[in-house]
Formats: structure tokens, sequence, C-alpha cells
């Protein structure tokens, strides 16, 4: 009985990620934070950078100015540009 209850708490947990993370999909430049908000709830934490504010989800940051859109990108695509950029950085470093 224990396991069917963590088996199911674990399909319900994989779900919500899904459903959330296919959310994020329409997310566009432009919208506002009102419409973000609405699409995917409010941000785990908010970080202020000189020009616009930085939104951070638990899969996706989401970049604000002008209480706007600006780019919207999932942790993963960033950690996989970020592991190239620092091969590359290697790489070069290496000559």
């Amino acid at each position: 009985m224990k396991i069917n209850a963590l088996a199911i708490l674990f399909v319900l947990c994989l779900l919500f990620t899904n459903c959330t993370t296919s959310k994020f999909k329409e997310v566009k430049e432009g919208m506002s934070v009102n419409q973000l908000k609405e699409l995917v709830g409010e941000p785990d934490s908010i970080r202020n950078d000189f020009f616009n504010e930085v939104w951070f989800y638990k899969t996706h940051i989401v970049s604000v100015a002008d209480s706007t859109v600006s780019l919207v990108q999932s942790i993963a695509e960033m950690k996989k540009a970020t592991a190239e950029m620092e091969q590359e950085v290697k790489q070069l470093l290496d000559q």
C-alpha cells in the first residue's frame, strides 16, 4: 500500500511538472507580466538587475523589462549552453 501511494505521488509530480513546463512554451516576448502570471503563476524569486528583472521559476528563467517579457529560457537549455561555452573556452585555452 505504501508503494502505491508513492507511485501515485510520483506520477502526480511528473504531471504537474510537465503541465507547468508546457505552459512556458506559450510565454512569448512582449507579453505583459500580468499575462505571464496568469499563464505560469508567480515566480519563486525575482532578482533586479540594472534595467530589468529576472524571474526565476523551477524550470525556467524569464527576463522582464518595463513590465514586459523580454526573454524566456528553460534552465535545461541554459545549462546546456553554459556547458558548450565552457567546452569552447577550454579548447581555446588548450591551444
